[in-house]
Protein backbone atom coordinates (compact mmCIF):
# COMPACT_ATOMS: atom_id res chain seq x y z
CA UNK A 1 0.00 0.00 0.00
CA UNK A 2 2.96 1.97 0.87
CA UNK A 3 4.22 1.84 -2.72
CA UNK A 4 1.02 2.68 -4.48
CA UNK A 5 0.58 5.95 -2.19
CA UNK A 6 4.13 7.20 -2.77
CA UNK A 7 3.38 6.77 -6.57
CA UNK A 8 0.16 8.62 -6.84
CA UNK A 9 1.93 11.84 -4.78
CA UNK A 10 4.58 12.32 -7.08
CA UNK A 11 2.75 14.18 -10.01
CA UNK A 12 2.94 13.45 -13.46
CA UNK A 13 5.05 11.20 -15.87
CA UNK A 14 7.36 12.46 -18.39
CA UNK A 15 5.07 10.72 -20.78
CA UNK A 16 2.45 12.63 -19.30
CA UNK A 17 4.49 16.13 -19.55
CA UNK A 18 5.78 15.37 -23.00
CA UNK A 19 1.98 14.51 -24.48
CA UNK A 20 0.80 17.88 -22.94
CA UNK A 21 3.47 20.16 -24.27
CA UNK A 22 3.23 18.29 -27.49
CA UNK A 23 -0.83 19.47 -27.84
CA UNK A 24 -0.16 22.34 -26.23
CA UNK A 25 2.51 23.07 -29.00
CA UNK A 26 -0.02 22.24 -31.88
CA UNK A 27 -2.50 24.16 -30.42
CA UNK A 28 -0.48 27.60 -30.40
CA UNK A 29 1.06 26.72 -34.26
CA UNK A 30 -2.47 26.63 -35.19
CA UNK A 31 -3.38 30.13 -34.05
CA UNK A 32 0.21 31.20 -35.41
CA UNK A 33 -0.38 29.80 -38.24
CA UNK A 34 -3.99 31.14 -38.72
CA UNK A 35 -2.25 35.22 -37.73
CA UNK A 36 0.18 34.58 -40.43
CA UNK A 37 -2.34 33.90 -43.28
CA UNK A 38 -4.57 36.57 -42.27
CA UNK A 39 -1.30 39.06 -42.33
CA UNK A 40 -0.75 37.95 -45.99
CA UNK A 41 -4.42 38.47 -46.74
CA UNK A 42 -4.26 41.78 -45.36
CA UNK A 43 -1.14 42.94 -47.40
CA UNK A 44 -2.64 41.77 -50.82
CA UNK A 45 -6.13 43.39 -49.85
CA UNK A 46 -4.04 46.67 -49.00
CA UNK A 47 -2.13 46.11 -52.72
CA UNK A 48 -5.46 45.79 -54.06
CA UNK A 49 -6.53 49.18 -52.92
CA UNK A 50 -3.98 51.31 -53.40
CA UNK A 51 -3.57 49.77 -57.56
CA UNK A 52 -7.77 50.83 -57.37
CA UNK A 53 -6.31 53.79 -55.88
CA UNK A 54 -3.96 54.58 -58.33
CA UNK A 55 -6.06 54.26 -61.72
CA UNK A 56 -8.83 56.48 -59.61
CA UNK A 57 -6.02 59.13 -59.22
CA UNK A 58 -4.89 59.03 -63.19
CA UNK A 59 -8.41 59.40 -64.33
CA UNK A 60 -9.38 62.11 -62.15
CA UNK A 61 -6.01 63.49 -63.18
CA UNK A 62 -7.03 62.69 -66.94
CA UNK A 63 -10.43 64.10 -66.79
CA UNK A 64 -9.19 67.48 -65.48
CA UNK A 65 -6.21 67.39 -67.86
CA UNK A 66 -8.74 66.53 -70.88
CA UNK A 67 -11.09 69.63 -70.05
CA UNK A 68 -8.03 72.27 -69.89
CA UNK A 69 -6.74 70.43 -73.29
CA UNK A 70 -7.14 72.98 -76.02
CA UNK A 71 -6.18 69.90 -78.46
CA UNK A 72 -5.04 66.27 -78.23
CA UNK A 73 -2.53 63.92 -80.09
CA UNK A 74 -1.40 60.50 -79.68
CA UNK A 75 2.45 60.01 -80.20
CA UNK A 76 3.68 56.46 -80.49
CA UNK A 77 3.36 55.71 -76.84
CA UNK A 78 2.42 58.93 -75.68
CA UNK A 79 -1.01 60.86 -75.41
CA UNK A 80 0.06 64.59 -75.42
CA UNK A 81 -3.08 67.13 -74.11
CA UNK A 82 -2.13 70.47 -75.12
CA UNK A 83 -2.81 72.88 -72.71
CA UNK A 84 -2.74 69.97 -70.36
CA UNK A 85 -0.18 67.32 -69.70
CA UNK A 86 1.65 64.54 -71.23
CA UNK A 87 1.00 60.99 -70.59
CA UNK A 88 3.98 58.15 -71.37
CA UNK A 89 3.17 54.47 -70.99
CA UNK A 90 6.39 52.94 -70.47
CA UNK A 91 6.08 49.24 -71.00
CA UNK A 92 9.50 48.19 -69.85
CA UNK A 93 8.53 49.62 -66.43
CA UNK A 94 5.14 48.79 -66.61
CA UNK A 95 4.12 52.05 -65.60
CA UNK A 96 2.13 54.94 -67.06
CA UNK A 97 3.69 58.78 -66.32
CA UNK A 98 2.23 61.79 -66.36
CA UNK A 99 4.85 64.96 -67.04
CA UNK A 100 7.50 62.40 -66.09
CA UNK A 101 6.10 61.64 -62.70
CA UNK A 102 4.44 57.67 -62.10
CA UNK A 103 0.62 57.55 -61.64
CA UNK A 104 0.29 53.85 -62.06
CA UNK A 105 2.40 51.15 -61.14
CA UNK A 106 1.96 47.37 -62.56
CA UNK A 107 0.48 48.23 -65.78
CA UNK A 108 0.49 44.80 -68.06
CA UNK A 109 -1.14 46.68 -70.76
CA UNK A 110 -2.70 49.94 -71.80
CA UNK A 111 -3.98 50.88 -74.81
CA UNK A 112 -5.33 54.42 -75.73
CA UNK A 113 -7.23 55.58 -79.02
CA UNK A 114 -8.21 59.38 -80.04
CA UNK A 115 -11.32 59.91 -82.34
CA UNK A 116 -12.20 63.57 -82.70
CA UNK A 117 -12.44 64.99 -79.49
CA UNK A 118 -12.98 61.92 -77.76
CA UNK A 119 -10.09 60.13 -75.79
CA UNK A 120 -10.17 55.99 -74.97
CA UNK A 121 -8.35 54.74 -72.63
CA UNK A 122 -7.48 51.04 -71.23
CA UNK A 123 -5.60 49.54 -68.55
CA UNK A 124 -4.75 46.25 -67.45
CA UNK A 125 -3.29 45.72 -64.36
CA UNK A 126 -1.35 42.72 -62.68
CA UNK A 127 -0.50 42.48 -59.18
CA UNK A 128 1.17 38.92 -57.46
CA UNK A 129 2.86 36.62 -59.85
CA UNK A 130 2.84 37.01 -63.46
CA UNK A 131 2.02 33.54 -64.27
CA UNK A 132 -0.68 32.95 -61.67
CA UNK A 133 -1.63 36.68 -60.64
CA UNK A 134 -3.80 37.10 -57.59
CA UNK A 135 -5.43 40.63 -59.03
CA UNK A 136 -5.14 40.80 -62.86
CA UNK A 137 -7.95 43.67 -63.61
CA UNK A 138 -9.01 45.74 -66.98
CA UNK A 139 -10.38 49.22 -66.57
CA UNK A 140 -11.48 51.27 -69.17
CA UNK A 141 -12.80 55.08 -69.51
CA UNK A 142 -13.32 57.56 -72.06
CA UNK A 143 -12.67 61.10 -72.15
CA UNK A 144 -14.25 63.95 -73.78
CA UNK A 145 -11.53 66.86 -74.76
CA UNK A 146 -14.05 70.35 -75.48
CA UNK A 147 -11.21 71.82 -78.14
CA UNK A 148 -12.00 68.34 -80.08
CA UNK A 149 -9.34 69.03 -82.19
CA UNK A 150 -7.58 65.66 -81.88
CA UNK A 151 -6.45 63.86 -84.87
CA UNK A 152 -7.07 59.93 -84.89
CA UNK A 153 -4.59 57.60 -83.87
CA UNK A 154 -4.02 54.49 -81.19
CA UNK A 155 -1.29 53.02 -79.47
Amino acid sequence: MKARRRRAERGFTLIELLTYLALASLFLVGLAGTEVMAGKLRARETSYVQALGQVDALFSQMQDDCGRARSARVEGGKVVLDGGATYDFDRPGRRMTRDGRMVVADLADASVSLDGSLLSVELRIVRGDPSDPSFDRKFSRKFFIPGGKGASREW
